[in-house]
């Protein structure tokens, strides 16, 4: 995208560096209506995976990095899982307010 639509994206959002995310694996705190956004390159990314629920649910799963040792990984579900099908590997992505799952167990 070009800086003025990235400009755009990014209008009343609070950058939050990948390496930050990675180190206290938290989202920023928006509980006053804030918005925030990441940017990372996808360094992989899952087959189609399903949930174990009932109906099961599409999912990937995209390991996302900032090329300098840090890495996060997001799930991105139904309709997104869908619409991200041709994005590959080595492509440049901005994620706004990806919510945070907590760890199994």
């Amino acid at each position: 995208i070009s800086r003025d639509q990235m400009r755009e994206f990014a209008l009343g959002s609070k950058y939050e560096a990948l390496s930050r995310l990675a180190a206290t694996r938290r989202v920023p705190d928006v509980t006053d209506g804030g918005d925030w956004f990441t940017i990372g390159v996808l360094v992989r990314k899952s087959s189609l995976l399903f949930t174990k629920s009932d109906p099961p649910r599409k999912y990937y799963i995209w390991n996302v990095s900032d090329l300098r040792g840090n890495q996060i990984s997001f799930m991105l579900f139904e309709s997104m899982a869908e619409a991200q099908l041709r994005h590959q590997p080595g492509m440049t992505y901005a994620f706004r307010h990806p919510a945070a799952m907590d760890k199994p167990g």
